[in-house]
């Protein structure tokens, strides 16, 4: 192992243990407000221009996260590196009020290389979930009574994904592969209840963790066809949370309750099935399309303001380039387009969550004699819809990774 290649893992495993800290706080969405946050959708790479799809592409020159098949068509003795940046803006309506946002930060990090001439594996870490909200004046009941209780409630962090992938070709047209991810992270909770003249101050910090294994397969029908699919098998996290409770009267503050590690309920992640489809009519063209069932339904997760129910997810994608192999910088751009909708897996007072996305992105060279691209992408997106209790959200993404291929153990020709 050269000094070289020590270092550069040094400087990865650097890297990743601090992006838990950088990857959280990046979204100011209300909806963020239920469960671990709201589920992270941006991936690695070009499959952000593709309308956030791409199972069906192999991970050859470029890290695809989507589907763990994807790790066995890395060439021999190649590395590949992708670091990931985004920009998002955010307005916010209501019936009341409008607000924009801006948020900056980390995307993920993730390399992978060939074992042999058949398989290849992968490291990532990526956000799986954020929470950044403050909510206003939520109307509680109490219990027995016709009355009722104000407070605001505040919360940050999130969860982060760890990926373990490997995949392996079982002849020249079918590849498998297997994803171990291991999710960590902590949510905060800050409630402040209205007592009259007193107040109440509730600060809770939850702690979750996990394990779920991801399924992938990659079928070749021909050399412009491609069948996939990804199984995501029902996870469950657990979940233990430091308390302290308050109360707050002629502005002192007097300790009522304190918990420190206390188990409870955790978090169930939904069995997830993604078929996909990739066309590629001409060898500087492919088409792809991702179709993606979440049964939330059957985790029973729900609460006095919304539940969780069965999502339905679809994405589209398109790239184009003249020529990869050509040693010309303005016939090495790649153009990407892409579009997603998805039906929602929140629903609050009966209303789902919908959203859909429009992408658009570019992949750069850094040189013609190479497999090194900056990959830079936009996106816009609405998500919700204006009513007594719901807000919309219109918002816009930049996202920018860099994307490069190395080769290992390759003896040099002359001196």
């Amino acid at each position: 192992m050269t000094t070289k290649f020590k270092v550069r893992i040094i400087i990865m495993i650097l890297l990743s243990s601090n992006i838990q800290a950088q990857t959280t706080n990046q979204l100011s969405s209300p909806y963020s407000f239920f469960g671990l946050g709201k589920i992270n959708d941006i991936g690695v790479g070009k499959t952000n221009a593709l309308g956030r799809s791409g199972i069906s592409y192999s991970s050859e020159s470029e890290i695809n996260t989507l589907n763990p098949a994807s790790f066995a068509k890395i060439n021999l003795n190649s590395f590949l590196f992708d670091v990931g940046a985004r920009a998002q803006q955010t307005e916010l309506k209501s019936n009341r009020d409008q607000k924009d946002l801006k948020t900056f930060n980390f995307s993920n990090l993730a390399f992978a290389f060939a074992l042999d001439n058949k398989s290849g594996i992968g490291f990532s870490i990526v956000p799986f979930s954020e929470a950044n909200y403050y909510l206003y004046g939520i109307e509680t009941p109490v219990e027995g009574s016709n009355e009722s209780f104000f407070s605001n409630v505040s919360g940050n962090g999130g969860i982060s994904n760890l990926k373990i992938s490997y995949g392996r070709s079982l002849n020249k047209k079918l590849r498998v592969g297997l994803d171990i991810n291991y999710y960590f992270g902590t949510i905060n909770e800050n409630e402040i209840v209205n007592l009259g003249t007193d107040f109440m101050n509730i600060d809770k910090k939850s702690f979750y963790r996990g394990i779920r294994p991801i399924l992938g397969l990659q079928y070749d029908y021909n050399p412009k066809i491609n069948f996939s699919a990804v199984l995501a098998l029902p996870s469950y996290l657990k979940g233990t949370r430091d308390t302290e409770v308050s109360k707050i009267i002629d502005l002192s503050q007097y300790s009522i309750e304190s918990s420190v590690d206390k188990d409870i309920t955790g978090f169930k992640l939904p069995t997830e099935i993604t078929l996909g489809f990739k066309f590629q009519p001409l060898k500087t063209l492919s088409l792809n399309v991702d179709y993606r069932k979440s049964f939330w339904s059957a985790t029973g997760i729900e609460d006095n303001i919304g539940k969780f129910e069965d999502q339905d997810f679809i994405g589209f994608g398109a790239e184009y380039y003249t020529d990869r192999g050509m040693d010309n910088f303005w016939k090495k751009i790649r153009y990407r387009l892409g579009y997603n909708f998805d039906n929602g897996y929140l629903a609050v007072n009966g209303n789902k969550i919908e959203n859909f996305l429009l992408t658009t992105g570019l992949g750069i060279p850094l040189n013609t004699k190479s497999q090194n691209f900056i990959n830079i992408s936009y996106a816009y997106g609405q998500r919700g819809v204006i009513s007594n209790v719901l807000i919309k959200e219109n918002y816009h993404f930049i996202t920018l990774n860099l994307s490069f291929e190395d080769f290992w153990f390759v003896k040099k020709k002359y001196n």
